[in-house]
C-alpha cells in the first residue's frame, strides 16, 4: 500500500477538519502526553496511520500500525514509542483506519494535567479517542 505524500495529507486534513477547531467550550487546551495507547476492539484486522502534532508543528510522530483482532477478550494493543515533551502544549491527534480518506481529529486533550491518550478502532474500523484517566508526571528534580 502506498502512503500518501506529506502535501496530499496535509491538503487533505485541511478540508477533513476546516471548521473543527472553533470546538464548543473556547480554546484549546494543553497537556503534557505521557502515553498514547492504540487497540482494536474490532473483529477484523485493521491498519491504523497516526500522526501527532505539538503546539502546532510539523508532524513529532508518523506512523502506520497493523493491529490484528482481538485475542478473546483481550484487543490487540500498541503503545506508541515516543519520547514525549516534558512540557504541556497543544496536542493534535490524527488517526484514520485502512483505506479510508477521512482523518479523525483529537484535539480536546486535558488541561494542563499529564495525560494518557488511549485511541480505540471499533467496529467497522470506527475511531474513538478517550483521555480516561490522569498519569502522574515525573517530579523534575532539578
Amino acid at each position: 500500500m502506498n502512503e500518501p505524500s506529506r502535501r496530499a495529507f496535509l491538503a487533505s486534513a485541511a478540508i477533513a477538519v476546516s471548521g473543527c477547531s472553533a470546538l464548543p467550550g473556547g480554546s484549546r487546551t494543553t497537556a503534557t502526553l505521557e502515553r498514547l495507547h492504540v487497540a482494536n476492539r474490532d473483529i477484523r484486522a485493521h491498519t491504523v496511520h497516526l500522526y501527532v502534532e505539538y503546539d502546532d508543528h510539523d508532524p513529532m510522530v508518523w506512523r502506520t500500525l497493523d493491529l490484528g483482532p482481538p485475542d478473546g477478550e483481550r484487543p490487540s494493543e500498541v503503545t506508541v514509542d515516543y519520547d514525549w515533551p516534558d512540557d504541556p502544549g497543544h496536542y493534535t491527534i490524527r488517526a484514520r483506519t485502512d483505506d479510508h480518506r477521512n482523518w479523525e481529529a483529537f484535539t480536546d486533550i486535558t488541561d494542563e494535567d499529564c495525560t494518557t491518550f488511549e485511541l480505540d478502532v471499533l467496529e467497522g474500523g470506527s475511531l474513538l479517542g478517550t483521555t480516561p484517566s490522569e498519569a502522574a508526571c515525573p517530579l523534575d528534580e532539578s
